[in-house]
């Protein structure tokens, strides 16, 4: 089903072929060294990681909607 909204798309120009092929292929990438890494790396230290990028993500949503609401 989805090859077929993609096609769809692709044959009324919503997709653009160039941008989405850089896409895909540095997804792959990221897919394959995110599996290395996590099958490398010590489970305690892979928690903690995660932990902290949660963290930042929560401080930068936070920070994101404080100056979305200091323009206001």
């Amino acid at each position: 089903m989805c090859m077929i909204s993609i096609i769809i798309n692709i044959k009324k120009k919503n997709i653009e072929i160039k941008t989405a092929l850089i896409i895909a292929i540095f997804g792959i990438l990221g897919a394959i060294i995110g599996s290395v890494i996590a099958v490398n790396i010590k489970v305690n230290i892979l928690k903690k990681c995660f932990g902290y990028f949660l963290l930042f993500i929560a401080f930068w949503e936070i920070y994101s909607l404080i100056n979305l609401y200091i323009k206001k």
